[in-house]
This record gives C-alpha cells, structure tokens and sequence, in this order.
C-alpha cells in the first residue's frame, strides 16, 4: 500500500511537471509588479495600477496561445485605451474567431460568447493581442495569437 501511493505521487508529479499550459494568477496590480518581466510578457502592455484579480493561461507550445483576463476600476484610463485610435478598433467576430481557434485551451474563467451579445464589448487589437472590454462589469478579456 505504502508503494502504490508512492507511484501514485509520482505520477501526478510527473503529470504536472509535463504539462503544456501554464497558469499565472494575481491578486492585486502589485503582486503583478514583482513577477519577473517574462512573466507580464503574456498580458498586455496598458495594465495600470487599478487592475486586479488577474489570471493568464499560456503555452509554449504550438500554436503558441495566451488567454488572460482582470478587472479595474479606473474607467477613464481605459476609456483612452479604447477610444484612441480608430486603427486598433476591430470587430468582436475578430476575437470571436481568435476564441474558437484555441477552444479546447479556453480556460473556464475565460468569457464564453455563445450568450453573450457582441454590443456589450469594445474590441481592439493591441500587436498580437486580441482584447475586450465589458465596461458595465469593468472587465477585460484578451488572448494572445500568432
């Protein structure tokens, strides 16, 4: 009995330590400021200091993926982000289409657009990342492509 739980150990271990996708997750903006420069390389570059309950899921692995999401309360400063310029402005069925590429790596936190209306999100597109913005919730969702 002692053995099989050893092997069993061994095995989850060995699971865990192969696995393909990694998880990041912080609290608040400062918990995000100590983690190394590699590790906010998976979220957009706009952050602020108002975000919070941030999470980001990627691999390294091809096709290269990130998915991420947090909250803010600063409405105005993501207002500028959203509104600066029209080049950036895409259309939500662009993100959608980037979502059903990497379904099957969509972590359950991550938005599910199935139910939802497109209306209720501002889109962009910021280098590789794909992101939007629910204003009422104050939440914004994005996944990183190639």
């Amino acid at each position: 009995m002692k053995y099989i739980k050893l092997f069993i150990l061994l095995i989850s271990v060995l699971l865990v330590a192969c696995a393909d996708e990694y998880d990041q997750r912080y609290d608040t903006f400062n918990d995000f400021d100590k983690a190394r420069l590699r590790n906010k390389s998976w979220f957009p570059s706009f952050i602020s200091n108002d975000t919070y309950n941030i999470k980001n899921r990627h691999s390294l692995d091809e096709p290269l993926f990130s998915f991420g999401t947090f909250s803010y309360s600063n409405n105005y400063y993501y207002d500028s982000i959203f509104n600066k310029e029209p080049s950036n402005k895409i259309d939500f069925s662009e993100f959608s289409q980037k979502l059903k590429q990497h379904l099957k790596h969509r972590p359950y936190w991550f938005l599910t657009i199935d139910n939802i209306s497109p209306i209720d999100y501002e889109t962009i597109k910021e280098d590789r990342f794909f992101i939007v913005r629910h204003r009422i919730d104050k939440k914004i969702y994005f996944i990183l492509s190639n």
